[in-house]
């Protein structure tokens, strides 16, 4: 089972979430950091079974605390959660999980990215790498 966690801010975008979801027949899509419900999310913890994993992507440039792996070194584990938001909220998800890995996007630049991208980027290395075929 693939997860998504994801920080609610003011540039959250529902739709483009939901289309990353749909795109890699992701589950649940968990919001960490609103207060109001978000119609087609989960907001108040996992109401299924939890997977022990915890993926945290990093930006480069805030990353050297964690020692991440680069995402084209990166083999991903089987059952996990991937969470995408600011370094100081995923620090506070890390305690709710056994095991946690930090990863990276390496770009030519330090650049800042939406998180469903991305998610997007993640999880299609994910497909490719565990030799998912789609029809």
């Amino acid at each position: 089972m693939i997860s998504l966690l994801c920080h609610y801010s003011t540039v959250f975008y529902p739709e483009c979430w939901k289309d990353v979801a749909a795109a890699y027949n992701i589950s649940h899509i968990f919001v960490r950091g609103n207060s109001e419900t978000i119609k087609g999310f989960v907001t108040d913890g996992p109401a299924h079974k939890k997977p022990r994993n915890l993926v945290c992507l990093v930006h480069p440039a805030e990353g050297q605390k964690y020692n991440p792996k680069s995402l084209f070194d990166y083999i991903h584990p089987k059952e996990a959660i991937y969470a995408f938001g600011p370094d100081d909220t995923i620090r506070s998800w890390i305690n709710d999980f056994d095991q946690a890995d930090y990863i990276y996007i390496p770009t030519p630049g330090a650049t800042e990215l939406y998180s469903f991208i991305t998610a997007a980027m993640v999880l299609y290395d994910r497909e490719v790498k565990n030799g998912s075929r789609r029809s």
